[in-house]
């Protein structure tokens, strides 16, 4: 994505928003990438397109694959709601151009 910096953080900031949103209605948004959201660079609003990784009402995460963010972290801690915080980060390191594993081995240790 070809942001200015001041778009990239405009994007950062609503994409937490609506992490922050979904999580005031017990929602756990686990496929955070850029692929599965939209923005708008004119109003500076996101919309997140893809919906399936989701922990709602109990119905959990479809995990994919094995060495995402999100897998590294469920191995370590399990879904919990602190999980699409750290996609999020991911995609924060990414977004601001931080070299930093986006795919993690099995040797780190998170602690939370």
């Amino acid at each position: 994505m070809r942001l200015h910096w001041n778009e990239k953080i405009d994007f950062l900031d609503e994409t937490h928003q609506i992490l922050e949103y979904f999580a005031s209605k017990d929602i756990i948004y686990g496929d955070v990438a850029y692929r599965n959201i939209l923005f708008n660079k004119r109003t500076g609003k996101a919309k997140f397109c893809d919906m399936d990784n989701i922990f709602i009402e109990g119905n959990p995460i479809d995990l994919v694959g094995t060495t995402t963010p999100l897998a590294t972290y469920n191995n370590a801690c399990g879904i919990d709601e602190k999980a699409d915080a750290f996609v999020h980060n991911m995609l924060t390191f990414q977004t601001l151009g931080v070299d930093f594993p986006m795919y993690l081995d099995d040797e780190l240790e998170l602690d939370f």
